[in-house]
């Protein structure tokens, strides 16, 4: 998942200009600078539950009941 989460970055960077793609490792190393304090704290969450949520991209939902269809299927 994390592999096609830096791929689809990168694609995006790349989409906005040289610039911006020139920039983005810059901006990754310095985020990178917190990986430490990130695993310390981190809370991950099922794949299943994390999918359900990147569909919301492209099936959005207009209400609660909604929302909690969708993330009760995902479990």
């Amino acid at each position: 998942m994390v592999g096609y989460r830096i791929c689809r970055q990168l694609i995006f960077a790349v989409s906005q200009g040289f610039d911006w793609a020139i920039r983005e490792p810059i901006w990754w190393m310095m985020a990178m600078g917190g990986w430490r304090n990130l695993v310390k704290n981190r809370r991950p969450v099922p794949s299943r539950v994390y999918r359900a949520w990147l569909r919301l991209n492209r099936e959005p939902i207009c209400n609660k009941a909604e929302l909690r269809r969708i993330m009760s299927e995902s479990k």
